[in-house]
C-alpha cells in the first residue's frame, strides 16, 4: 500500500495476525470486491511480518500461472519456505524426505499431513508467533477443498501459529468460513469503501514525489503521462475498484478541483487525454482507430494465454504503430511490454469480469465532438477474435508450411526442429491454429453467416494445412475436439457444414497417430486410405494425386476402430477412460500400469511401475487426477496421473488377489473386491481402510463400482450373485440377486443409479433393478463366451459388454438387442470395456496385448464387401496343380478359393457342426477331406462340394487332424479322444482297429508315408510314432526329444525323413528309418511352432507359429533360408508347400489366407501400422483395419475379408515427398 493509506486496518491485520487480540482466532480472512486491494494489503503485512521475523511462509495464487492457479504446489511450497524460516523444522523436514523422497508428488493431502503438520508436532512448543499468508484463494482451482483439508488439521496446528487468507466472498468459499471448525477460529475482515479509502489512495497517489523525467515533458505530454499511470494504477496494484477510463478521470478531477487546485490545469488536461490522442498523436484517424483499439481490448481481454504485441499487429491485421498507440491508450487495463518481444497482458483479472458483464458503456463526456461507445460485449470479444484467426489461417497456412524436407523422420528426428517452427510459423498463426475453437465454444447461440462461409472454407480448402500445423506444434490430441466445435456449432444452423465437420473428425481420429508422428504422412499416407465416400477424399484427394494409391481396399465410410495402442508386452486384463475422454489407462499381465492420449495413441507418463504381479484392475477419478489400480499382489495403489508416481503407499488389507477397483465420484474413496470374498473401501488420501470389510459373498469379488453419488456399492462374484451395500455404513441394502447361471464376472450401475448390469461366465448381460433386485426384461444372448466386462453408457440407453469371443457389443438397454454389429478387430480374448463419458467412443482391452479405441455410434460395415474370411482360418491345402486352395475355420465350413485370383470356386461347404480342424485335397484334386470338432470326418467333391459318403464316425472328441493317402485311397485320422483311425474313402468305413499307443494323451497330428505304408502321429504326450498303416502295428520305437506338444507331423516327399513342430518352439527334423535326430533343433521361432511341411524335393522345410511368422529352412543344415515372411497378424495355423514348391500358402486366426512367393524378397519391414525402409526410416503408415490383410511384396495372394493391394506408381516420398501435392488441381 502507498504509505499513509490503510494504515489503521493494516495495524489492525498486523495485531490479529501476532495474536494480540484473540489468540483463539488462529484465521484471518480478508476477503471484498474484485480490485478493492486484497492482494496489495497482504503484500504489505507479509513485507511488515517478514521484517519482524514472523512470516514462516506465504502463497500468492493466480490464476494467470499454472504453478500457482492450483494445489499441487502450495504445501511443498509452504514446508520449503517454513524449513528456511526455521531450522529445526528444516532439519526433521530432511529426515522424513530421506525416507519418502516422493511426497514432493503426493497428493495435497498428504503433503499437508506429512511435510507440515507431522513435522510441526515434533517440534518443541512455539513460543513467538508464526504466520502463514495466503492471497487470492478465490484464484485457485481448487479452493474449497483446501479449506476442507484445514478443517480435517485445525485442531492439530500449532496454538501459536496463524493464517491469513485474501479472496473474493465467493460462496463456496464464504460457506467454509462461516461454519465450524473455521468459524469459530476465524476473524473476518470485509473490505468496502465505506470510509473512503479509495479517493484517499487517489489522493496520496497524486501528492506522491514525481519521477525526474516528469519535469521534462510539457504540459500536454504530463497530463497525458499522468493520467495513464493513475488510470493504470487500480489495475496494477490492485487497491481501488476497476472503473471506465473516464469515470475514474471524472472522480480524479473533481477530487483534484476540491483538493488540488495547484494542478487544477493538469487535471483539466487528463480529462481531454483521449481527445487529444487521437486527434493530435494520431491525426485523421480517430474515429477508426477507436474502433480499431476496441478490437485491441477485446484480444486483450479474451486471449487464451499470453500473446506479444507485434503479434497482435498481425492477428488484427494493424500496422505496428497504430498498434502500439492503440496500446498505450490501453495502458490503464493492460500491462504494457517494456521490450518489444515482452507479453501484453490484462493487469488484473477482475478487468475481465469488468469488462464482459453484459451491457455497453458510453465514454461520458460533452466535450468529444464524437461519443463513442466501449461495446466489450463477451460474444463480441469472441466473435472479434475467432475472424481475426480465420483471417491469419486464410493468408498464411500454406502446403509443407515448415519446409520440410523427408518424409522418412519422425518430427522429434527433424533436425533443428524449434528453430524450424519458430521461423515459419509465427505466434499469431500458433495461437490462431490453436486456440480459435476455444473461442467459438463462447459463440455457442451466435447465428453468423459470415462464420458459417468461414468454417465452409476452412474445412473445404484448407483443413489439412491446418492439421499439418497442428501436428507440428504437437497438439493433435486438441485436433478433434476443435473441429467438433465447428459441429457443435453449426447443428440446427448448417447440416451440411455439421456433417463436413464430423467426417474431419473422423479424418483425425483415423489418423491421428500417423498424423503426430509425421506431418508429411497426413499427405502421403493419411490421405490414402480415406473412405471413398468421405468429405475429405472429395474435397482434397485430387490435389494430391502423387501419393500411395489402393488397388484393393479402399473403403467407403470410416472405420469402426480409430486407435490401437500397443506397448504392453503381456495381455491387457482392464481398461478405463477418463472423464474428459481424453486419456486411457490400462493394466496387464506385464505388471505396468499405462496412461495414454485417447487422441494420439500415444503414452503420455512412463509405464507406472511397483506392482509385483498382474495389474488386474484400473479406474480414473473423476477429475482425471489419479488411478487406481488392483493387483494379483493383494495390493491397492493410487497413482498421480499426470507424473505417474504413487500418490501414497500400497494399500494393504486384502488377503487374496484383488479383482477390481473404483474411485468414489468424489475421488475421497476407493473400492475393492477381491479373491478373499470381500469388499473394502478406503480413503484415497491416506490409504486407511473406511469401516469394516463387507461380508456376504461366498465367492470372489469380481467386480465393484459405486453408484454416481457414492451412497451405495454395486458387487459382483463367482458365487453368481449381485448384491448392493450402503457405501457409508458396509450393511447389505439390496441382494443377493440371483439368476446367472454362472459366475458374474463384471457389474456396472446406470449414472441415474436405478438399473445394475452384469456379465457372467453363463454368456449373458442381464439387466436389473437396483430398487427391487428383480431382473428387467430378457437375458441379452449373443456372445459366444464367457462375458468378461460390460457397462452403461452415460445416459443408461445403452450397454457395452466384452467376451472371450473377441468381441465388443453394445446393446440397446429398452429392447435388450444389439444396437450395431459385433466390434471386430481384437486377435484374443477381450478383457475390459468402458463408454467415454459422451457415449460416442468405447475402450477396450484384450488379451493381444492391446487397447483400442473404437467408434461406438457405428458397426457397420465400412468397405464394399468382398468375399473373404469372417472367422479363423485352422487349415489350408493346395490342389496338385496348384490353382486351388482349400482351407476349413471356425466357422464350421470349408471353402475352395481359386489360387490365382482368391476367388470363391465353390459356395462355402456346410455340413459340419462344429469348428473344422484340418482339411486336405486328394492328390487327384477331385474330392477334399475335413475333421471337425463335431467328432466326425467327411469326404466332399472338390467340384460340387456335395458330400460324397456319409459322415464317419467312430471317434469320441474332436478330430484334430486328417490326410489322404497318395492314392486317395484311404484316410487316416487323430483326436483328442487319443486314437489314431485309418478310413476307406470310398466306403467311409473304418480299415483297421483304432490305433492306441499315445496312452491318455491326445492326438494332436497325422500323416501318410508317400507310399502309404506307414502313418506318423504326434501328441500332447510330446511323442513323435510311426505305424503300420496296414496293421496298425507300431513300427519302431518313440520319436523322443520334443519337450512340449507336438503339434504337426509330415514325410519327405521320398519317405526317408520327417519333420516335426512342437510347442516348444522347434522344429525336428528326423530320420524316419530309425527315430533319429537329422539335425540340431531348429531355433529361431519365438513362441509354439504349429505347423510344418516338406518341400516337394524335400530340401526345404515351411513353418508356421504363433509368433506370426512363416519360415523356412535348410532340410540338410537347419539354417533359416530367407528372412520370416512377415504380415499375419495372427497365429498362423497352417502352412503347405504348392506342388511346384514355389509358393506357400499359409491360414492364420486373423482370418486371412497368404499366397506366398518364395523367390520374392520383402525388403519392409512394420511396426504398430509403420512400414518401414532397411535403414527404419518411415515409407508410410497403413491403418489397423487394412494391416490384417495387407498385401505383402513376396504376396500373391491374400484371402481375406477385406483384402488391402497397394499401388505405388505415383507414390512420391523421401526427400520427394512434396511432390505428392498438385497446387493447381485445387481452387483457390
Amino acid at each position: 500500500c502507498l504509505k499513509g493509506t490503510r494504515v489503521q486496518l493494516l495495524e489492525d491485520l498486523h495485531n490479529n495476525a501476532l495474536g494480540s487480540f484473540d489468540p483463539k482466532k488462529q484465521i484471518i480472512w480478508v476477503h471484498g470486491a474484485p480490485g478493492c486491494g486484497k492482494s496489495t494489503i497482504a503484500k504489505s503485512l507479509a513485507e511488515r511480518l517478514h521484517k519482524e521475523n514472523v512470516l514462516a511462509a506465504s502463497f500468492f495464487f493466480s490464476r494467470s500461472h499454472e504453478s500457482r492457479s492450483n494445489s499441487n504446489n502450495v504445501f511443498r511450497t509452504i514446508a520449503h519456505q517454513i524449513a528456511m524460516f526455521n531450522l529445526q523444522f528444516c532439519n526433521i523436514l530432511v529426515d522424513v524426505l530421506e525416507k519418502d523422497d516422493q511426497l514432493g508428488h503426493a497428493t495435497p493431502g498428504i503433503q499437508l499431513k506429512r511435510l507440515i503438520i507431522e513435522p510441526l508436532s515434533k517440534l518443541p512448543k512455539i513460543q513467538d508467533p508464526w504466520v502463514l499468508v495466503f492471497d487470492a484463494l478465490d484464484e485457485c482451482a481448487e479452493s474449497t477443498a483446501l479449506l476442507e483439508l484445514l478443517c480435517e488439521q485445525i485442531g492439530k496446528l500449532p496454538i501459536n501459529l496463524h493464517i491469513i487468507f485474501t479472496s473474493c466472498p465467493e460462496h463456496p468459499i464464504h460457506m467454509w468460513f462461516h461454519n465450524d471448525p473455521l468459524k469459530s477460529s476465524t476473524h473476518i475482515v470485509i473490505l468496502d469503501d465505506s470510509n473512503g479509502t479509495r479517493n484517499g489512495t487517489i489522493l496520496n497517489f497524486v501528492n506522491a514525489p514525481r519521477s525526474k523525467s516528469y519535469a521534462r515533458y510539457g504540459v500536454a505530454r504530463q497530463a497525458c503521462w499522468i493520467t495513464r499511470i493513475i488510470t493504470s494504477l487500480p489495475l496494477a496494484r490492485k487497491n481501488i475498484e476497476i472503473l471506465p477510463r473516464a469515470v475514474l478521470l471524472k472522480e480524479l478531477a473533481s477530487l483534484v478541483k476540491r483538493q488540488m487546485t495547484r494542478i487544477l490545469p493538469l487535471a483539466r488536461s487528463s480529462l481531454s487525454v483521449l481527445k487529444n490522442a487521437y486527434s493530435s498523436d494520431l491525426r485523421g484517424s480517430r474515429i477508426s482507430l477507436l474502433g480499431n483499439s476496441q478490437d485491441s481490448l477485446r484480444v486483450g481481454v479474451s486471449l487464451r494465454g499470453n500473446i506479444k504485441a507485434p503479434e497482435i499487429c498481425k492477428l488484427l491485421g494493424y500496422g505496428n504503430d497504430d498498434v502500439e498507440a492503440m496500446l498505450q491508450l490501453m495502458s490503464a487495463v493492460l500491462v504494457m511490454p517494456g521490450k518489444k518481444d515482452d507479453v501484453v497482458r490484462i493487469a488484473h483479472l477482475s478487468f475481465r469480469e469488468y469488462a464482459t458483464l453484459k451491457r455497453t458503456r458510453k465514454i461520458a463526456n460533452s466535450r468529444f465532438k464524437y461519443r463513442p461507445e466501449l461495446d466489450l460485449d463477451a460474444s463480441k470479444h469472441h466473435e472479434c477474435i475467432l475472424h481475426a484467426t480465420f483471417s491469419v489461417m486464410k493468408a498464411e497456412l500454406k502446403f509443407n508450411i515448415c519446409h520440410l524436407e523427408s518424409s522418412f523422420l519422425p518430427n522429434d528426428q527433424m533436425e533443428i526442429f524449434p528453430d524450424r517452427i519458430y521461423r515459419y510459423i509465427g505466434w499469431h498463426l500458433s495461437y490462431s491454429c490453436r486456440f480459435w475453437s476455444a473461442h467459438l465454444n463462447e459463440l455457442k447461440y451466435v447465428l453468423s453467416l459470415s462464420l458459417q462461409q468461414c468454417f465452409k472454407d476452412f474445412l473445404e480448402k484448407r483443413f489439412l494445412w491446418w492439421l499439418e500445423v497442428i501436428s507440428l506444434l504437437k497438439q493433435v490430441d486438441t485436433a478433434a475436439s476443435a473441429i467438433l466445435s465447428i459441429a457443435d456449432w453449426s447443428k440446427g444452423k448448417n447440416d451440411e457444414l455439421a456433417s463436413t465437420a464430423l467426417d474431419a473428425v473422423s479424418f483425425i481420429r483415423a489418423f491421428s497417430s500417423s498424423i503426430s508422428h509425421s506431418t508429411p504422412h497426413i499427405y502421403i499416407s493419411a490421405l490414402s486410405f480415406s473412405p471413398l465416400h468421405s468429405r475429405i477424399w472429395k474435397n482434397f484427394a485430387s490435389s494430391y494425386p502423387n501419393r500411395l494409391s489402393l488397388d484393393l481396399g479402399q473403403q467407403t465410410s470410416w472405420p469402426v476402430i480409430q486407435q490401437v495402442l500397443a506397448g504392453h508386452t503381456r495381455k491387457v486384463l482392464s481398461v478405463a477412460i477418463s472423464q474428459d475422454g481424453k486419456r486411457v489407462v490400462s493394466g496387464s499381465e506385464d505388471k505396468t500400469v499405462r496412461i495414454w492420449s485417447a487422441e494420439t495413441g500415444e503414452e503420455v507418463v512412463e509405464p507406472m511401475l511397483g506392482h509385483k504381479n498382474w495389474v488386474s484392475a484400473v479406474a480414473f477419478s473423476s477429475d482425471g487426477k489419479q488411478v487406481v489400480s488392483g493387483s494379483l499382489d493383494m495390493t491397492v495403489r493410487i497413482w498421480n496421473a499426470e507424473t505417474g508416481k504413487q500418490a501414497v503407499e500400497p494399500i494393504l488389507g486384502h488377503t487374496a488377489k484383488v479383482r477390481s477397483v473404483g474411485f468414489s465420484s468424489n475421488g475421497n474413496r476407493v473400492v475393492s473386491g477381491s479373491d478373499d470374498d470381500t469388499v473394502r473401501i478406503w480413503n484415497a488420501e491416506t490409504g486407511e481402510q473406511v469401516g469394516e470389510p463387507m461380508l456376504g459373498h461366498t465367492g470372489s469379488v469380481t467386480s465393484v463400482i459405486f453408484s454416481t453419488d457414492g451412497k451405495k456399492l454395486v458387487s459382483g462374484s463367482w458365487d453368481k450373485t449381485i448384491q448392493i451395500w450402503n457405501a457409508e455404513t458396509g450393511e447389505q441394502v439390496l441382494g443377493p440377486m440371483l439368476g446367472h447361471t454362472d459366475s458374474v464376472i463384471s457389474v456396472g450401475m446406470s449414472s441415474d443409479g436405478k438399473q445394475v448390469v452384469s456379465g457372467s461366465q453363463d454368456k449373458t448381460i442381464r439387466i436389473w433393478n437396483a430398487e427391487t433386485g428383480e431382473q428387467v426384461g430378457e437375458p441379452m444372448l449373443g456372445h459366444k463366451y464367457l462375458v468378461t466386462s460390460v457397462g452403461f453408457s452415460s445416459d443408461g440407453k445403452r450397454v457395452i459388454s466384452g467376451s472371450w469371443d473377441k468381441t465388443v457389443r453394445i446393446w440397446n438397454v429398452e429392447t435388450g438387442e444389439q444396437g450395431v454389429e459385433p466390434i471386430l478387430g481384437h486377435t484374443d480374448l477381450v478383457t475390459s470395456v468402458g463408454f467415454s463419458s459422451d457415449g460416442k467412443r468405447a475402450v477396450s482391452g484384450s488379451w493381444d496385448n492391446t487397447v483400442r479405441i473404437w467408434n461406438a455410434e457405428t458397426g457397420e460395415k465400412t468397405v464394399e464387401q468382398k468375399s473373404g474370411y469372417t472367422s479363423s482360418v485352422t487349415s489350408v491345402g493346395f490342389s496338385s496343380d496348384g490353382k486351388r486352395v482349400v482351407s476349413g475355420s471356425h466357422d464350421n465350413a470349408i471353402q475352395i478359393w481359386n489360387a490365382e485370383t482368391g476367388e470363391q470356386v465353390l459356395e462355402p461347404i456346410l455340413g459340419h457342426t462344429d469348428s473344422v480342424r484340418s482339411v486336405g485335397f486328394s492328390s487327384d484334386g477331385k474330392s477334399v477331406v475335413s475333421g471337425s470338432w463335431d467328432n466326425t470326418i467327411r469326404i466332399w467333391s472338390a467340384e460340387t462340394g456335395e458330400q460324397v459318403v456319409k459322415p464317419m464316425l467312430g471317434h469320441k472328441y474332436l478330430v484334430a487332424s486328417v490326410r489322404f493317402s497318395s492314392d486317395g485311397k484311404r484316410i487316416v485320422s487323430g483326436s483328442h479322444d487319443n486314437t489314431i483311425r485309418i478310413w476307406n474313402a470310398e466306403t467311409g468305413e473304418q480299415v483297421v482297429k483304432p490305433i492306441l499307443g499315445h496312452g491318455e494323451y491326445n492326438v494332436t497330428c497325422v500323416g501318410f508315408s508317400p507310399d502309404g505304408k506307414r502313418v506318423v502321429s504326434g501328441s500332447e504326450d510330446t511323442t513323435i510314432r510311426v505305424w503300420n498303416a496296414e496293421t496298425g502295428e507300431q513300427v519302431m520305437k518313440p520319436i523322443m526329444g520334443h519337450t512340449s506338444w507336438v503339434t504337426s507331423v509330415g514325410f519327405s516327399s521320398n519317405g526317408r525323413k520327417l519333420v516335426s513342430g512342437s510347442w516348444d518352439k522347434t522344429v525336428r527334423i528326423w530320420n524316419a528309418e530309425t527315430g533319429e535326430s537329422v539335425v540340431e533343433p531348429i531355433l529361431g521361432h519365438t513362441d509354439l511352432v504349429t505347423s510344418v511341411g516338406f518341400s516337394p524335393n524335400g530340401k526345404r522345410v515351411v513353418s508356421g507359429s504363433k509368433d506370426k511368422t512363416v519360415r523356412i529352412w535348410n532340410a540338410h543344415t537347419g539354417e533359416q533360408l530367407a528372412k520370416p515372411m512377415l504380415g499375419h497378424t495372427d497365429s498362423v495355423t497352417s502352412v503347405q508347400f504348392s506342388s511346384d514348391g514355389r509358393r506357400i500358402a499359409s491360414g492364420s486366426l486373423d482370418k486371412t489366407i497368404r499366397i506366398w512367393n518364395i523367390g520374392q524378397p520383402d525388403p519392409f519391414a512394420t511396426t504398430n501400422g509403420w512400414v518401414h525402409g532397411k535403414n527404419s526410416e518411415l515409407l508410410f503408415w497403413v491403418p489397423p483395419q487394412c494391416c490384417v490383410a495387407l498385401w505383402r511384396p513376396n504376396n500373391t495372394l491374400v484371402i481375406g475379408e477385406n483384402p488391402t493391394k497397394l499401388n505405388f506408381n505415383k507414390f512420391v516420398f523421401g526427400r520427394n515427398w512434396q511432390a505428392c501435392y498438385s497446387p493447381d488441381t485445387l481452387a483457390a
